[in-house]
């Protein structure tokens, strides 16, 4: 199936693109996902997104088809969904 990963902010810049559209199994989580949009994009992706235990950053938020969601129980994958993420944002 397709998913389309669009990367907002500072995951912009980690990913060196605005978006990408991956190929993956039918039955591709989100965890897998973006574990091989971090492989294919580096460390700097990898590390935006990942703790260093492998888990997802629980400070970026994720948007599948512009619906927030939990990432301690995110939903299933379905062609041509819509991955955004959005790294927590700073300044003044």
């Amino acid at each position: 199936m397709k998913i389309t990963i669009d990367y907002i902010a500072q995951a912009n810049a980690a990913a060196g693109t605005n978006s990408e559209t991956c190929t993956v199994a039918d039955n591709c989580s989100l965890l897998e996902l973006l574990a091989t949009a971090a492989e294919k994009r580096g460390a700097a992706l990898a590390n935006l997104v990942f703790c260093p235990d492998g888990k997802i950053r629980p400070s970026i938020l994720i948007a599948i088809n512009n619906d927030l969601i939990f990432i301690r129980n995110p939903p299933s994958l379905n062609n041509g969904d819509v991955v955004a993420l959005m790294p927590p944002m700073s300044g003044g």
